[in-house]
């Protein structure tokens, strides 16, 4: 879904949404979507943009170095190079596995280029991530601060 461009806080991305990657990886799939969608002739297609995926043991990088600087009580726990009120949706990797299943089955059902978001339609912010990783982990608090990227660029 890092597609698309960032939107406010209360609004929801649809496919519709317009496409803005702000890094090297999303834009690689936008690049990769533009090729598919230029190349694919008369062979239907189904594009699915994915939220962050995760399973029962983490999976996910992002979550999985989250939940280490909060377990070893890092500084860097305290800190986030962004938004905390800023929400990214993330996505099970059994209901992934569900949704290509069903794509595959419905495929000849489904229109000749489809492009399907896949992820949690409620998203948690970085800082209810946080706070929940926190309370779980150590059975208590802390404030996280959101520092400036470039000052977070120079510490890491």
């Amino acid at each position: 879904m890092l597609v698309h461009s960032p939107n406010r806080p209360d609004a929801f991305l649809t496919e519709g949404s317009p496409l803005g990657p702000t890094r090297a990886y999303p834009e690689s799939k936008v690049r990769t979507e533009a090729l598919i969608l230029a190349e694919h002739g008369k062979l239907p297609i189904a594009i699915l943009r994915l939220a962050g995926v995760y399973d029962d043991i983490c999976y996910s990088p992002p979550l999985a170095n989250q939940k280490q600087r909060i377990f070893e009580r890092q500084l860097a726990s305290h800190l986030h190079s962004g938004e905390t009120s800023h929400r990214q949706s993330f996505l099970p990797l059994d209901d992934l596995i569900d949704a290509i299943v069903l794509v595959v089955e419905r495929r000849a059902k489904l229109p000749a280029v489809s492009t399907v978001l896949l992820g949690e339609a409620e998203a948690l912010s970085y800082d209810e991530l946080q706070k929940g990783f926190i309370e779980l982990i150590h059975d208590t608090s802390w404030e996280t601060y959101s520092v400036l990227s470039l000052i977070a660029k120079v510490g890491a």
